[in-house]
């Protein structure tokens, strides 16, 4: 393929096909997002936030009643999932520090609620 007086080679993929490289200190998408595809995804996402904010409430509310599952995927949603590795004991000893935060909350609030005690939060 020639475009003026240089020649493009394209690249071939493992999948088959070819990819034409970028030239040099071009960008594949110069012009970035349009104005109204900006604007519609700014509008989402500001209509979306209570109702991520109504689902995290939930979730939390589900973990102090004593649900572990929904304890867990609060945690993973308020700092992000911890990643599994043999080798880090500290995300280890986050996971285990927080969980024992949630059991004492659990402690706490089925205490209140043996004294007669409104729970709070």
């Amino acid at each position: 393929m020639a475009t003026g007086n240089s020649v493009v080679q394209r690249v071939p993929q493992p999948h088959g096909g070819t990819l034409v490289p970028f030239a040099k200190g071009k960008s594949g998408n110069p012009g970035g997002l349009s104005k109204e595809r900006r604007e519609l995804y700014e509008a989402i996402e500001r209509s979306q936030v209570p109702k991520v904010l109504q689902m995290l409430d939930a979730l939390f509310d589900r973990g102090i009643a004593g649900d572990d599952f929904a304890a867990k995927e609060w945690l993973a949603q308020v700092r992000g999932p911890v990643k599994a590795r043999d080798d880090d004991a500290i995300a280890s000893a986050v996971q285990e520090q927080l969980m024992a935060l949630i059991h004492e909350a659990r402690r706490r609030r089925a205490e209140a609620t043996e004294n007669g005690d409104a729970p709070t939060g």
